[in-house]
């Protein structure tokens, strides 16, 4: 299946979008054997568990080819990207709900914007061995969050275990002292 902008140029149409409620009541949406191109984004993923991807192509997109915001690393197997202005997908926003991040494993090279965890549900991100997070210059990952408008307390943790073979790493993308904070 080809998604592709109507008048064939990159960045002609603005991409798949699946939203806070594509997962409602069970619903799942899966993408197999599908190319996506031309697109600004190709897929963007906002507060959701879906869609699943497998053998999917992300091609020619004029910012990232997969924008996932505050939603599960989406479960995504043969998964390519080619010809973006980034091949490479980014997650940002508010995690809400405990989840693990296999990003050792991940078929893309994963960089992060700003990113929370925190919330009423007290989400906990786990982090799996060999997991490499890079962050965008001047972004920050930040655990737990207080208001002091409202006076409340958002809690959320992280785990992130390493081993010695399999360390996890936490740096700026752009391999610059201070480049994220």
């Amino acid at each position: 299946v080809l998604f592709t902008a109507d008048n064939g140029l990159a960045g002609g149409w603005a991409g798949i979008r699946f939203n806070n409620s594509s997962d409602y009541g069970g619903a799942n949406s899966t993408l197999t054997h599908c190319t996506v191109e031309k697109a600004v984004r190709c897929i963007t993923a906002r507060t959701t568990t879906v869609p699943s991807l497998e053998s999917v192509a992300l091609n020619e997109s004029t910012d990232w080819p997969l924008y996932m915001e505050g939603s599960s690393l989406l479960p995504a197997i043969d998964l390519t990207a080619s010809g973006n202005v980034e091949d490479r997908a980014v997650y940002t926003g508010n995690l809400t709900e405990s989840a693990t991040f296999d990003i050792a494993n991940w078929p893309l090279e994963l960089v992060f914007s700003n990113t929370q965890v925190y919330g009423s549900a007290h989400p906990v991100l786990t982090l799996t061995p060999g997991s490499e997070l890079r962050f965008l210059p001047g972004t920050t990952l930040d655990i737990a969050r207080y208001n002091s408008g409202e006076s409340t307390s958002y809690l959320g943790s992280l785990v992130a275990q390493g081993t010695a073979g399999d360390p996890i790493l936490f740096t700026a993308d752009d391999n610059s002292i201070g480049g994220w904070t």
